[in-house]
């Protein structure tokens, strides 16, 4: 795990040292640069060594000298890669580098080595042979990577905090990443908040030609194979197997891990899973807030069953006051979700280098039952149809139904009330609800949802947290629900089998009845999130305040004249009706004082 930045057609090539500086927290046992004088190329990582510790640096160079390779993540089958490659073959010099095979991959089938690796991933080759970059990011956005193209030069980073003294690329806002943060929450690829930096997005690769200056980008989708089960025992079969491998692979380290255990199935899954396979006392870590929200009762009862070394961790509001500004720095833009996981990774990061969550169970078998606002045959479907027609009017309802229950803090309409014309006029409603909602056309509605939310808050908003929160305490984390292997099995059972629709995450819950405590399910999940509509009006009440003033809503050059009036002063007043809309408000702001 680490960070990773290269330059190409810049002069100062030595510039790579001073992006990686910024991000040394991903990689704190080394730093690490290659040089390509006259040819203005530079490549540069900083590491948290995991694997191979003493033979894993980078940037690696094939033993050739025509590629070399900054890679971000692990490759959890590379034992079965560096395998085959020696039969037809290939020598390596390491013993267990999941880098060097990851770049030997890249030589034997250049893009195509994508369809075979599984892991978490963003790297960059830079082959001398073609004189290009390749670069790509895993299927489910688990690592990050950001670039920038203009006029002959070339950049690419693991966070945007590495263009900070780059006044070229970060001096304009991005008003459509504006209008995304205000309706979602977050901003979603291939958008940032700075016009001139791009994301990657999840699943996608390219190719820079070094030649012509010119960048081509591909994105990936799976391709819908047809039901791999006919029955549901022979998917709880398939599915038990399935999870458990995949749990087996992702657990290899050559430093300690702990667990990040909720109150739900799907980690404590992880828990009895990982207490099998491994001879070692599991740690687990469980996050609370007391008098509201305690998931640690349940967290311990799964500690118990597995004689795990428990950990609790109880924050308050004053906890959030003192670090909120720290974790709006190394989120990078603004974002308004949740922000708990920060203490979780906080604490762990004392004892361990890695931690395995279990990120990705919810989207993959209901996310709560979300799929019901979008199934014509359920009563939930037509009291959404209603709240989004009256939100985002016909057109964008018809063309995607309900898409405003997957997320909307700020409407279409409130949008033209409150903004500025120049953003308010951008399109509010989320164009990859739209443009994957008629890609799926045909497809039961359980399977819409589940992509939907996989490709957008799963990968742009969750994921993203997750990397920059556990990255901010050098920390690797790790989400073996999110194995290749095991998606693509789990998207391919049909619809019906893998998603109930009288029991929640009913085929998974069946599927690890073996690792779970029985007392577990009975009690019904909910997503964990920090009150914040309450420590607002106590703790947090100040600061919130001090952010809140008509000259700092005036300096980012987003608000019009009618938002103070009609939405903070109320709120300050005592009115919670729109305190959604001004918590994103306050985030926004707070990223401007950090980053302007």
């Amino acid at each position: 795990m680490c960070g990773i930045a290269g330059t190409v057609g810049i002069d100062n090539i030595y510039k790579v040292r001073e992006m990686l500086k910024t991000i040394g927290h991903r990689g704190p046992d080394d730093v690490s640069c290659r040089f390509y004088e006259r040819k203005k190329i530079g490549l540069g990582m900083t590491r948290l060594a995991i694997m191979d510790i003493e033979n894993g640096a980078q940037p690696m160079t094939s033993q050739c000298g025509h590629y070399t390779i900054v890679f971000n993540g692990e490759i959890y089958n590379s034992i079965e890669l560096r395998q085959y490659l020696e039969r037809v073959g290939q020598r390596f010099a390491s013993r267990n580098s999941d880098t060097e095979v990851l770049l030997a991959s890249y030589m034997r089938w250049g893009e195509k080595c994508l369809e075979f690796i599984n892991g978490m991933y963003a790297f960059v080759v830079y082959d001398m042979k073609e004189n290009i970059l390749f670069g790509a990011r895993d299927e489910s956005g688990i690592k990050p990577l950001y670039y920038t193209h203009k006029d002959g030069r070339f950049t690419f980073a693991s966070e945007l905090k590495c263009y900070k003294d780059d006044d070229e690329v970060i001096s304009q806002i991005d008003e459509r990443a504006v209008a995304l943060y205000l309706s979602q929450g977050y901003i979603a690829s291939p958008y940032t908040i700075y016009k001139g930096i791009k994301k990657i997005a999840p699943g996608s690769w390219f190719k820079y030609s070094i030649n012509c200056s010119t960048i081509e980008i591909v994105k990936k989708r799976e391709k819908y194979r047809g039901p791999i089960c006919r029955t549901k025992k022979e998917a709880l079969q398939l599915l038990k197997y399935k999870i458990k491998n995949a749990v087996e692979r992702w657990l290899q380290s050559e430093v300690s891990y702990g667990v990040s255990l909720s109150g739900g199935i799907d980690s404590a899954a992880l828990v009895g899973i990982i207490s099998e396979l491994t001879s070692e006392q599991v740690e687990t870590w469980t996050l609370g807030v007391k008098g509201e929200l305690d998931e640690n009762a349940m967290a311990n009862e799964v500690s118990r069953r597995w004689n795990t070394v428990h950990n609790d961790i109880y924050i308050n509001p004053r906890d959030l006051a003192n670090d909120l500004e720290k974790m709006v720095y190394h989120l990078d833009e603004p974002y308004a979700g949740g922000l708990p996981s920060w203490y979780i990774y906080k604490e762990m990061s004392k004892k361990h280098k890695v931690v395995i969550t279990g990120t990705g169970g919810d989207e993959l078998f209901g996310n709560y039952n979300k799929w019901k606002n979008h199934h014509p045959a359920s009563i939930e479907y037509y009291t959404s149809y209603m709240s989004a027609l009256i939100k985002h009017g016909p057109l964008n309802t018809l063309s995607c139904p309900n898409a405003a229950k997957m997320r909307c803090i700020m409407t279409s309409m409130d949008s033209k009330r409150w903004l500025n014309k120049e953003i308010s006029q951008k399109r509010y409603f989320l164009e990859k609800y739209e443009e994957r909602w008629q890609d799926l056309m045909g497809r039961d509605s359980r399977d819409k949802v589940t992509y939907l939310e996989m490709e957008t808050q799963l990968a742009e908003e969750f994921l993203c947290v997750t990397d920059r929160f556990s990255m901010a305490w050098s920390m690797e984390a790790r989400t073996p629900f999110l194995d290749k292997n095991l998606v693509e099995t789990v998207l391919n059972l049909p619809a019906n089998i893998r998603i109930d629709a009288k029991e929640y995450k009913g085929l998974l819950r069946e599927a690890v009845k073996p690792w779970v405590p029985e007392r577990l399910y009975s009690i019904k999940k909910k997503g964990f999130t920090l009150p914040l509509n309450i420590w607002a009006r106590g703790e947090l009440k100040d600061l919130i305040h001090d952010v809140l003033t008509p000259s700092s809503l005036g300096s980012i050059g987003v608000f019009g004249d009618k938002f103070y009036d009609e939405v903070i002063i109320p709120y300050l007043g005592g009115n919670e009706k729109h305190f959604n809309v001004v918590w994103s408000t306050v985030m926004l702001l707070m990223w401007a004082r950090v980053f302007k």
